[in-house]
């Protein structure tokens, strides 16, 4: 028999209570290290009521067409091409749409990305590519591609001209995709 003290309901009791403070630790300690991630305290955990988060005006789900952002005229004036057709690809969906341009010969030109995203996820990922200052609320460039964070909104710009000026021609592009995030307009016609 055991030497523990008590009948056996009491024990299971104590041996539980011992057990549930351990792993509350326990699981403390590992969120305290980053192995179990956080969750926010809910309302009925803390009993205050819980601060509401104002919207970015250009948070997701609920992004807009992106290839209804920009004519395909305008596209060709930002990039000095030629654009002809504008579809998103396969993987395109309502919480990460894309959308990209195309000239005549049905090359790329230009692709733009948008997605949630949290500004500490954002510096997680941008760590060890390059800075680019001057947009949004933090940029990198990352092999020629350009990604910039607006609120909580990523948005990915992939420039198929190359050359010096790519990454201006796709800072140009995310600005202009800022101003229409920030002041929806009716959608352009196509042209």
């Amino acid at each position: 028999m055991s030497t523990f003290f008590g009948p056996p309901a009491i024990r299971r009791a104590v041996v539980a209570g011992i057990a549930a403070v351990a792993l509350g630790a326990g699981g403390a300690a590992l969120t305290g290290c980053g192995l179990i991630p956080k969750a926010a305290p809910s309302p009925s955990a803390t009993g205050l009521p819980q601060a509401a988060e104002s919207p970015s005006p250009s948070a997701g789900p609920g992004f807009p067409d992106v290839c209804k952002l920009f004519t395909n005229d305008e596209i060709g004036a930002l990039t000095k091409a030629t654009i002809t057709d504008a579809k998103p690809d396969d993987k395109s969906t309502k919480d990460q749409p894309d959308c990209a341009w195309s000239s005549a010969d049905g090359g790329a030109v230009t692709t733009i990305y948008l997605a949630n995203k949290t500004k500490a996820k954002f510096d997680d990922e941008s760590g060890g590519y390059q800075a680019v200052t001057g947009i949004g609320d933090g940029a990198y460039e990352n092999h020629g591609i350009l990604t910039v964070l607006h609120g909580t909104t990523e948005i990915t710009v992939i420039f198929g001209g190359g050359g010096d000026d790519s990454i201006a021609v796709q800072k140009s592009i995310a600005q202009k995709v800022i101003d229409k995030l920030d002041n929806p307009s009716p959608s352009p016609s196509a042209s």
